[in-house]
């Protein structure tokens, strides 16, 4: 996500420093002009009126504008603005404005008619872009009143979304259609449009031509999802230029793989210069995958070809993602984008109860028990086949001891990784090592070893030789799983293998519940650790020769000292 934030006045400077995103300064108009259609939110620290008069005149419509916060000089209010919902990829400014609310310790201003009154929010919907009588509509629903739903292309839609008798209509469809009183449209990324272009080509050409081509197949330019085109031609101002128009990604493919698609009108001369008899029809109809139609036959310009395609099966993909220890501020940008995106999350029911700021009632929220991981990525897969995206959520790192590997192995078994399977992304996130380390110090410096305790999924003296291994080669050694209700010898054995390679007075550091409500964080040695606080949330970190206490601080070197420096270490501590 790209968000700035633009101090106004001398004063809101200190609030923006205490914001995570780029700040800019100097003339606030000229910059937000500057960044109206390239960044995913602005964040305007001065006074609403002020705000108001900066953006005014470049909003357009709720589909492109960004989100848009308004932040007072003291940092009480974070006001949604403009771009309420998310639209395409892009964040909406309520969940901005709660974003940074937290923050700052601010209350969020939202004034959105869904959100007030709890009802499914039309225009917040990954994967749609809303077209109609979106108010009127929305007043049936806070009424009780359901729309028909006219879905015309067989488009996954959110599994959550309130079907009904209406009066009011849902309509699925990328065609131009006639604005209606309570009819809805939302306009699924189903068109690709596949191009060939001379080097000469220009992007405003080629924007034009698109459009009128659109327009005069009575297709909607909110339902274009992807350009395609040869490798070759990728790299092209023009081809870039009409990707960016639209804000769909480009989707390349090599001469041959282009020449073995059938297409109704083929070229020799073409396939003379380009190894390939067709690229425009050849392109769209591989990007709109196995089942799609061509809806626009080759079409000519000066410097282009162009030709449009309908994707039959929509594209869905599983993004496993990182949440963090716990605490909101400690999740990244990427992984609140990629859940406010999916239209399924899915995780152990604990872990989104403590995301449950980041969900939207247009979202299906599945809850699992521990125990149940296998089911989860399977269960993610087959909606992604189906067309949804999903968000896998893991608690840390979905690389670590998290859901990634499980997710992985299975697209594996099931044939997914293909160039033609299910996309599946990963999301990194804080891990408790690294969430326990920040809290102690610098214990982590140099090298280390991460063990799990749990013997569930790997063998207990597979555990200890690893614990031996680690201990011998010195290594500052963090504890994940340490203990349960039913595992409570293990701690103490791998405590003693440790203590045969270390100092009593080795620096121990206990973090439990790090970044969640009831943090707890302790400083202690190898000899007098008293485990029994240790619970399963528990991260214990061993340190090596090398870590030393100063105060509250638990501090490995990042490099072994000589001899004179080891000895006024000593002295400083003492």
């Amino acid at each position: 996500m790209n968000i700035h934030s633009i101090p106004v006045t001398a004063t809101g400077q200190a609030i923006a420093n205490k914001l995570p995103f780029p700040c800019h300064h100097g003339k606030a108009a000229e910059h937000i002009q500057q960044a109206w259609n390239e960044v995913d939110g602005l964040v305007i620290i001065g006074a609403l009126p002020i705000a108001l008069r900066l953006t005014a005149p470049l909003l357009h419509d709720k589909q492109s504008d960004p989100a848009v916060v308004a932040v007072d000089d003291k940092g009480k209010f974070a006001i949604a603005m403009t771009g309420g919902h998310r639209h395409t990829k892009r964040l909406g400014s309520n969940y901005l404005a709660k974003l940074v609310a937290g923050i700052l310790g601010a209350q969020p201003i939202i004034t959105t008619s869904s959100e007030l009154n709890e009802t499914f929010p039309l225009d917040d919907v990954e994967g749609f872009k809303t077209t109609g009588d979106v108010s009127g509509l929305a007043q049936e629903m806070i009424k009780g009143a359901n729309p028909v739903v006219d879905n015309r292309l067989s488009w996954p839609l959110p599994p959550e979304f309130p079907h009904g008798n209406g009066p009011g209509r849902l309509v699925v469809t990328d065609h131009i259609e006639p604005m209606e009183k309570l009819t809805v449209f939302w306009h699924p990324p189903s068109l690709v449009v596949g191009v060939g272009i001379a080097s000469q080509a220009t992007t405003a050409e080629l924007i034009d031509f698109a459009e009128s081509s659109l327009k005069s197949n009575n297709l909607t330019p909110y339902s274009v999802g992807a350009i395609a085109t040869i490798d070759r031609k990728g790299a092209e101002p023009a081809v870039v230029g009409l990707a960016n128009h639209f804000r769909v990604p480009i989707q390349l493919f090599s001469a041959e793989e282009l020449d073995r698609q059938l297409v109704p009108t083929p070229n020799e001369q073409v396939r003379s210069f380009m190894g390939t008899a067709s690229v425009a029809e050849a392109a769209a109809l591989l990007a709109a995958g196995p089942h799609g139609e061509l809806l626009v036959g080759k079409q000519t310009d000066i410097r282009a070809t162009l030709a449009i395609a309908r994707r039959k099966n929509p594209p869905g993909s599983v993004s496993v993602i990182g949440i963090g220890p716990g605490s909101p501020e400690q999740r990244s940008l990427s992984a609140i984008a990629a859940i406010k995106q999916a239209n399924v999350v899915l995780g152990y029911a604990p872990y989104l109860t403590s995301i449950d700021d980041l969900l939207t009632p247009s979202q299906q929220i599945v809850a699992y028990q521990i125990g149940e991981e296998i089911h989860r990525v399977q269960h993610a897969l087959s909606l992604a086949r189906q067309g949804y995206h999903v968000a896998l959520v893991s608690s840390g790192d979905p690389g670590v001891y998290g859901m990634a590997s499980p997710l992985l192995e299975e697209a594996i078994r099931q044939e997914e990784l293909s160039s033609t399977g299910v996309a599946i992304s990963v999301v990194p996130g804080v891990t408790a090592a690294l969430s326990a380390a920040a809290a102690l110090g610098a214990p982590l410096a140099s090298d280390y070893a991460v063990i799990s305790l749990s013997d569930l999924l790997t063998p207990w003296e597979v555990i200890e030789r690893r614990l031996q291994l680690a201990s011998e080669a010195d290594l500052t050694i963090v504890l994940y799983n340490p203990a349960s209700k039913r595992r409570l010898w293990q701690l103490p054995r791998a405590l003693e293998i440790i203590a045969n390679h270390r100092h009593p007075s080795t620096p121990v550091g206990m973090a439990t519940d790090i970044s969640r409500p009831g943090e707890r964080v302790h400083l202690t040695t190898l000899a007098e650790l008293d485990i029994s606080s240790v619970t399963m949330t528990t991260c214990i970190i061993v340190g090596s020769s090398n870590t030393f206490r100063a105060g509250k601080w638990m501090i490995t070197r990042r490099g072994y000292p000589t001899e004179t420096e080891q000895a006024g270490t000593t002295e400083c501590l003492q």
